[in-house]
């Protein structure tokens, strides 16, 4: 699960749950058969973030604002459904692991560490009502350039055999600061399952 930080004093929010998925191969080197080990790797992560606000993006910057304020049409209710922003990023993680046997075959672990993305891809799409087509209509704008390039911050991960407990905060902000129209200072953070292996 993913979610924002941010500095606002309006109504908008991430709705409770806005799915991330992320892929991982990690070479763990043990420190002379020690219980700790080092592991650097490589993987993909998507993220999709969910929202009753829409995503306004141009040439002075980019803000999220209320439906009405993107599109005046969308002041009724139910008109506008809905808006899923999508991000994308290749990662080199690295993690400090320790390792205690519990039973055999099954280890406690524990593990910190520091992740460095670069985002690969960005967009946003909204599903609104369109009165003249008496329809529903998907909506897409990519990609956002005003996204940072680069996602990096602090990993914690704890668990006992293939499942852990996992947590992530970008210490950068999602938006680069001389483009976030509202100074929103969004700052991404991932709570989740993890299933590893090692």
């Amino acid at each position: 699960m993913d979610n924002l930080t941010y500095k606002r004093n309006d109504s908008f929010s991430i709705k409770g749950f806005s799915p991330s998925f992320g892929m991982y191969f990690m070479y763990d080197d043990t420190i002379k058969n020690s219980a700790f080990s080092i592991a650097p790797g490589i993987g993909f992560n998507f993220i999709s973030y969910n929202t009753n606000f829409m995503l306004k993006s141009d040439t002075s910057g980019i803000a999220f604002v209320r439906p009405a304020q993107f599109d005046p049409s969308y002041a009724p209710a139910n008109i506008f459904k809905g808006g899923t922003f999508y991000v994308s990023y290749i990662k080199v993680p690295f993690e400090l692991r320790y390792r205690k046997a519990i039973r055999e075959g099954n280890f406690l672990k524990i593990a910190v560490g520091f992740k460095v993305g670069l985002k690969l891809t960005s967009s946003y799409d909204w599903d609104a009502f369109d009165a003249s087509l008496n329809d529903d209509r998907n909506y897409k704008i990519s990609p956002f350039t005003q996204v940072s390039t680069f996602r990096y911050g602090p990993t914690f991960r704890v668990g006992y055999g293939a499942f852990n407990l996992y947590g992530f905060y970008s210490t950068n902000k999602l938006f680069k600061t001389d483009t976030d129209l509202d100074k929103s200072e969004f700052h991404q953070f991932s709570i989740g399952l993890s299933i590893n292996g090692l």
